[in-house]
């Protein structure tokens, strides 16, 4: 897994508009739209709020019954996330069964088109684990700021290390983290550029709602 003791860990910053990375943004993008048009058909059948609905990773995990008198307790229970389907009923487990069977996309998953796998644990240090970030800019076509955790390491070690994986005598995740290249079409920026391009999208937004 990698060292697990103290490293100066900080962070590289990306911005995407072009490439493999988009290429999947946008198969992320149509896999989503069919879902969600599933989603409403789901909904509709099941009498819940249309368009509407609670949602992890892309996967809806609750329904939204806000109209009278509201779902069939003894199909659909409450909890933190909305209704669910009781699957302990034949009705219950074949509306569940449903909505498992919608296929859907988790955006994260399109890092690995850039070779950013392990994105929830990319670096360890100090027992903490530091992973990759990306913010999906829904425009027209789509583009992406990515932050990667990263740290230096004295140039001796990564080429020992690069002779020692070769020879399979031991694995070291941290290292294995920073050998990773950006791909030719990610424009690397500062943090105050990355923290603006974030600001100026959120400002577009409000602009648009306000026009």
């Amino acid at each position: 897994m990698g060292d697990l003791g103290t490293m100066n860990v900080y962070r590289r910053y990306f911005r995407v508009t072009s490439g493999p990375l988009v290429a999947a943004l946008q198969q992320h993008r149509v896999t989503m739209k069919h879902a969600h048009a599933e989603y409403e058909t789901i909904c509709k059948e099941v009498g819940a709020d249309v368009g509407k609905f609670y949602q992890r990773d892309g996967k809806l995990v609750g329904f939204i019954f806000s109209g009278s008198p509201g779902p069939d307790p003894m199909l659909f229970k409450k909890g933190n996330s909305g209704w669910t389907p009781r699957k302990n009923t034949k009705r219950g487990k074949a509306i569940a069964k449903k909505v498992d069977a919608v296929k859907t996309s988790d955006v994260k998953e399109c890092l690995k088109a850039v070779g950013l796998a392990n994105l929830f644990a990319r670096i360890f240090s100090d027992s903490r684990a530091y992973g990759v970030t990306i913010i999906d800019i829904p425009d027209e076509t789509p583009w992406a700021l990515i932050s990667v955790p990263w740290y230096d390491e004295n140039p001796d070690t990564i080429a020992q290390y690069k002779i020692d994986r070769a020879e399979k005598k031991h694995m070291n995740g941290n290292i294995d983290a920073i050998l990773w290249d950006p791909t030719p079409d990610m424009v690397e920026l500062k943090e105050w550029q990355f923290e603006k391009e974030i600001d100026d999208w959120n400002e577009s937004i409000k602009e648009a709602k306000a026009a």
